[in-house]
């Protein structure tokens, strides 16, 4: 049940985050900024994923290219 932990842990984080800038209960008063907000947490946690494998690929290519130079 690790991904319901992380669900609530992300679900926790909107709501101190939300009721933080915007005042206690404005959360709970708001569902659809809650989803706002964990749909553009995930997007970046999507984004931060992509780049971290293209940096590998990069990596990993200018390993390919080195053994072409010495053969």
């Amino acid at each position: 049940m690790a991904e319901t932990t992380d669900i609530k842990t992300s679900l926790m984080a909107a709501k101190v985050d939300i009721d933080g800038l915007f005042g206690p209960g404005y959360a709970k008063a708001t569902p659809a900024l809650v989803g706002a907000y964990l749909r553009a947490a995930a997007i970046h946690e999507i984004d931060k994923t992509l780049v971290e494998g293209i940096d590998h690929l990069v990596k990993i290519s200018g390993k390919f290219n080195l053994l072409k130079r010495l053969f």
